[in-house]
């Protein structure tokens, strides 16, 4: 079995792009939960299906994951093809080719959090929800 045969079989959502942020592969999870085939997927930038309110913010992770070499888990929100927002939980790594950086591998789970947030919103209260400085 081939790695992308492989890749396939992953009930997560694996992608590539790279360092401008330029789709290079998605696996058919990601297809089926952003309803963008791959070949339109690798014609698009992350920034064009990211939320637009993290767009810049995903580009800046972009730049510190390739020059720190460093792997990084956080959530965003996708903006599927039929407009719905998509939570994920994303891991990536930076791919290198002979010690230098040539793009981002990712793997994206729906977010958990965000799906227990939204079953219980009694249970959080927003004025105790922490948020990331820059």
């Amino acid at each position: 079995m081939t790695t992308e045969a492989l890749l396939e079989t992953i009930p997560r959502v694996v992608y590539n792009h790279d360092l401008s942020g330029n789709f290079t592969f998605i696996n058919e999870t990601g297809e089926r939960l952003s309803g963008y085939s791959r070949e339109e997927i690798c014609r698009m930038n992350l920034v064009e299906i990211v939320a637009p309110e993290i767009a810049g913010h995903i580009c800046e992770q972009v730049i510190r994951e390739a020059t720190r070499n460093v792997g990084t888990v956080y959530e965003i929100e996708i903006i599927a093809k039929g407009g719905q927002r998509v939570p994920l939980e994303i891991s990536t790594r930076t791919v290198l080719r002979e010690g230098e950086p040539i793009g981002i591998e990712g793997i994206g789970v729906p977010s958990l959090l965000h799906e227990l947030t939204r079953q219980q919103p009694d249970t959080i209260d927003p004025r105790e929800e922490s948020t990331c400085a820059s």
